[in-house]
């Protein structure tokens, strides 16, 4: 007989230790199913997270959602860069669609435009 955790499918990938990526996959963890997400890895260390989508009318083929922490770039600046592009991004003029200047916690709904959901 199989145990229930048998059927349980791990999203994190492997990632440095960050409170970076922990607050941010806190604040997707729930959607990340009905984004069609892959595993959620850490982007550039500590600097953010990235993961493959597949669900949207948005959505092509190998797109990635990156969510950037814009505090990285040795800026003042406290809010988050997200994309959508062809394998992850973190620079706009790269990106298909991106929305910038996110607060915490608006990730999801930004996401869920970008892919249109």
């Amino acid at each position: 007989m199989k145990d229930i955790k048998d059927f349980i499918v791990e999203t994190k990938g492997e990632h440095d230790p960050s409170k970076t990526y922990d607050d941010l996959y806190a604040d997707v963890e729930k959607h990340l199913s009905r984004w069609g997400a892959g595993p959620v890895y850490g982007w550039k260390g500590d600097c953010g997270i990235a993961f493959s989508v597949s669900k949207g009318k948005n959505v092509k083929k190998d797109d990635w959602i990156t969510i950037y922490y814009n505090g990285c770039n040795n800026s003042y600046q406290d809010d988050l860069l997200i994309t959508l592009s062809p394998y992850g991004t973190d620079d706009p003029e790269s990106a298909r669609d991106y929305v910038d200047n996110v607060y915490a916690g608006q990730e999801p709904e930004i996401i869920d435009e970008l892919l249109g959901i």
